[in-house]
């Protein structure tokens, strides 16, 4: 079995491609052109969730012990569909990874989320409704963030330290907040481009010559495109240690 190396990185990379399910709430009334919301309240829950924080700062990896590791991250499940298939590839493998979790299915599927803590993987934040975090009022952002904390919470009993954005979007303004929440903000440096990928030779090409010692990959669970992610991620795990590296989680 692999050991599950810590890791402290914070990249950027190209945006990945996401669809609001049809079942998505109407969320217009958080744009940043209406006024703030139920601020004095929000105040309250989010000095609570960052005490938390500052009480139980994460831990960071010795690098010296991590020089060939990847961080393979998988963004936008759980989906009924693809997550257990992939679970089920890295759990035969003996490989932890991310998983930036949505809000509103983790609570359609929190037996999922349930599976993944209970596995050793790593949960994050990746907003309620993959909504862009740019166009969000700061008291809307806020409450999307605490809203999925709390999703996450529910389905496996921990809160999650880490946020990515949707799509990889932020700027100074949403940054500086969402690391006041006590959310150290985690990027990607290889992007795999499942989420537009039309076969399994797509994954594979857009990977080659891309992994590095300390690669942040980034895939997807919760996109049409994950059917061929969890079709060549044994392949790809195969290779990656036959190639001698180890597999971390961000923590």
């Amino acid at each position: 079995m692999t050991t599950t190396q810590r890791i402290n990185v914070l990249g950027a990379g190209s945006a990945s491609h996401f669809v609001n399910p049809s079942t998505a709430h109407n969320t217009s009334f958080c744009r940043k052109t209406r006024p703030r919301l139920r601020q004095h309240l929000m105040r309250s829950v989010l000095s609570a969730l960052c005490l938390c924080f500052l009480v139980c700062p994460p831990a960071f990896a010795d690098t010296k012990h991590a020089s060939k590791t990847l961080y393979l991250t998988f963004d936008d499940g759980p989906s009924e569909r693809y997550t257990p298939k992939i679970l089920d590839e890295l759990r035969a493998a003996h490989v932890h990874a991310t998983f930036f979790v949505l809000g509103y299915r983790c609570d359609e599927f929190p037996q999922i989320v349930r599976r993944m803590h209970r596995e050793g993987h790593e949960l994050g934040n990746h907003g309620y409704l993959h909504e862009d975090v740019v166009s969000l009022s700061r008291s809307c952002l806020q409450r999307d963030v605490l809203r999925t904390d709390h999703s996450i919470y529910r389905a496996s009993g921990v809160i999650p330290t880490f946020y990515r954005p949707p799509g990889g979007h932020i700027d100074n303004q949403e940054r500086k907040l969402i690391l006041q929440m006590g959310h150290p903000i985690r990027m990607w440096t290889v992007d795999s481009f499942d989420w537009k990928a039309r076969s399994t030779q797509d994954i594979d090409q857009a990977l080659a010559d891309k992994i590095r010692p300390q690669a942040v990959i980034l895939f997807h669970d919760g996109v049409s495109g994950s059917r061929y992610t969890a079709e060549i991620l044994p392949k790809l795990l195969s290779r990656w240690k036959s190639a001698g590296y180890a597999f971390g989680t961000l923590k």
